[in-house]
């Protein structure tokens, strides 16, 4: 310990010196990283419509901070990167845990949150089916999220107070700051075709392994299919553009005030061609307060 603070004295004393001697202070170069997040951030809200009042004052919640979240954005995507295999969280949700979820006969409800466009494009009937090839539709197991979200202070009604709440839902689910999404649809689904985006996808232990197996039991996906969606989402997410995908089963939670690890919620997949029902679309208002 001592060592440690004589060699931090070392390097304070000569900027003592300088500042002393009339030289100004170093100028910290600019994050590339969070300036770009920044960037991309401005460019999804100038092509965006948002469709309520609340939408609306979140797109300028966003813009008001952007270089703040960028820099606590390129944070996360370094972190998450970085992170290996001390993420691995022994205590994740299973669908086949009766304690952690809902069920309906054979099914169990799963949660997305989303837009009014995305819900109105995809999630306006009553039944539908994932696409086909690879996994596309990311989604949590109620009632996780509500448990969560319920804490969270719903008292205020004006589209500010909202659109604050909106935001930590977003930053819970390791989304990018450009999020404008507002509500929840909830789905009812075979367990049989829920995956973890891991390297194992199976879904019956309460942890993520970083190995992937010979062959994986997902349905209507092969392991090369498989092998191929996560090489390249692992090239791809921790880009400005990308998203901190921790790997292991949950999702990143980016937020300021989250914990260590930053755990969110456990994170799942609906593996191609999966047929679901709509259960209820509701804004995260009610949602949560139910």
């Amino acid at each position: 310990m001592n060592h440690r603070i004589a060699v931090s004295g070392a390097f304070i004393a000569p900027l003592l010196l300088s500042a002393c001697a009339g030289f100004p202070p170093a100028v910290e170069e600019p994050d590339p990283l969070a300036a770009e997040v920044c960037h991309i951030t401005r460019q999804r809200l100038a092509e965006a419509q948002p469709g309520t009042p609340e939408t609306e004052a979140l797109a300028t919640r966003i813009e008001s901070n952007c270089e703040a979240l960028g820099q606590d954005y390129a944070t996360a995507l370094r972190t998450s990167a970085l992170r290996g295999a001390t993420a691995s969280v022994a205590d994740l949700r299973s669908p086949h845990d009766p304690g952690s979820v809902v069920r309906q006969g054979d099914k169990v409800r799963v949660t997305l949150w989303t837009n009014q466009d995305t819900v109105e494009r995809f999630y306006s009937g009553q039944t539908g089916t994932t696409p086909p090839d690879k996994p596309v539709v990311w989604v949590t197991l109620a009632p996780e999220m509500q448990q969560w979200c319920s804490g969270l202070d719903w008292a205020g009604a004006s589209p500010e107070e909202r659109a604050a709440d909106y935001q930590r839902i977003s930053q819970r689910l390791g989304l990018p700051p450009y999020s404008l999404n507002d509500r929840f649809v909830s789905l009812w689904v075979d367990p049989e075709r829920l995956m973890r985006p891991c390297a194992d996808p199976g879904t019956e232990d309460n942890t993520c392994s970083a190995t992937m197996p010979d062959t994986i039991e997902v349905p209507d996906l092969t392991r090369e299919a498989y092998t191929a969606w996560f090489s390249n989402n692992v090239g791809y997410a921790y880009s400005a553009g990308g998203a901190p995908w921790t790997r292991y089963g949950w999702t990143y939670d980016w937020a300021t005030d989250a914990g260590d690890p930053p755990y969110g919620v456990s994170e799942f997949m609906l593996a191609p061609s999966t047929d679901y029902k709509i259960d209820a679309r509701h804004k995260a208002e009610d949602y949560c307060t139910m």
